[in-house]
């Protein structure tokens, strides 16, 4: 991996984006979740932790140009009848962030688990056009 000025720019802006979307994010009600992105040499690998998240109350989409969106809502937990909640500290969540890959991943090889409370999201990345040798005249 070759580390360049315009690498570290882009790191600069996307941790000041991810910021201003946190803040975004929160301030319309939904809540900002902690992600891990591990690239690999053909992938990237998005992990988050969404525990009490049923797989069909997740969503997971690319939106234009290279945007995955993620989302998550988790209900309360129901009491039965003859229970009284004494301390709440587990309540409904709603989860949403946006990543941008700047088309650089194959969409139609995304793949998302999620297991015991683990969203995994494979996201192979699109392979390179070969080397176009140009003859000058």
């Amino acid at each position: 991996m070759h580390y360049t000025l315009e690498r570290d720019v882009n790191n600069l802006v996307n941790f000041l984006t991810g910021t201003l979307d946190r803040a975004a994010t929160q301030a319309q009600g939904g809540n900002y979740f902690p992600v891990n992105v591990v690239e690999k040499q053909d992938s990237i690998e998005l992990v988050a932790f969404v525990p009490g998240v049923k797989k069909e109350d997740i969503s997971v989409k690319f939106e234009e140009q290279g945007i995955l969106s993620v989302s998550f809502k988790r209900g309360s937990i129901p009491l039965s009848e003859g229970e009284r909640l004494v301390r709440a500290e587990i309540g409904e969540f709603q989860g949403y962030r946006k990543f941008d890959f700047k088309n650089t991943i194959d969409e139609k090889g995304v793949k998302a688990q999620s297991t015991d409370g683990v969203l995994t999201i494979h996201l192979p990345k699109k392979k390179a056009d070969p080397e176009i040798k140009i003859e000058v005249l």
